[in-house]
């Protein structure tokens, strides 16, 4: 039943990636062969993961936030903009799950949720609007699906990812000191390196 729950778990993950590079203009063999790509590699990560800790309640978090950071990555990438719709929805999810949480106090992750994105609005207020109030929205519901030390893991990962590639795109003149880099995809990966470490 697990795996079952487990490969279920990566075709949700894969076919939100999939409904929403829809837009993009590929030819069609490669969209078949990226979308093929795409669900073995999400059921192939859903797999292992219950392989080698089983069906939990962290496994559930993970799975439901990082389809939220994908979809949301990938419309910061396209757009330079971020769904509100989806960074609700993202919210409502993780309030629901937080009521199943037996095991910790649910006020750290609603005060961790609540102090990332009230921080994160004052730094964009702070830099003029370097870093959006989406990204502070961003940064709130990771709060709220994983609590204070673990969110802060990823906003440091997110920040030093961001950084270094910001550092090597402007020694090699792609971008300037004014070109805005979405922050999303930085929060996406900085969350996959810290579960993966």
């Amino acid at each position: 039943m697990s795996y079952l729950l487990a490969v279920l778990a990566g075709l949700l993950l894969s076919g939100v990636l999939i409904i929403d590079f829809r837009k993009v203009d590929v030819s069609p063999p490669r969209r078949v062969l990226s979308n093929v790509l795409n669900i073995l590699v999400m059921t192939g990560v859903c797999i292992a993961a219950v392989y080698n800790n089983g069906l939990t309640y962290r496994f559930i978090i993970y799975a439901m936030l990082g389809v939220n950071l994908l979809y949301i990555s990938n419309s910061d990438i396209r757009e330079q903009t971020v769904s509100y719709e989806t960074i609700c929805i993202s919210v409502i999810c993780a309030l629901a799950v937080l009521a199943f949480n037996k095991d910790n106090a649910w006020w750290n992750y609603i005060l961790t949720g609540v102090g990332f994105t009230l921080v994160f609005m004052l730094i964009s207020r702070v830099t003029r609007s370097a870093v959006g109030i989406g990204d502070a929205l961003i940064t709130g519901s990771i709060g709220l699906y994983l609590g204070f030390f673990h969110t802060l893991v990823v906003v440091i990962l997110a920040l030093l990812l961001g950084g270094v590639l910001s550092l090597i795109l402007f020694i090699l003149k792609k971008v300037t000191r004014q070109t805005p880099l979405p922050f999303a995809p930085f929060l996406a990966a900085g969350f996959l390196v810290s579960i993966l470490i």
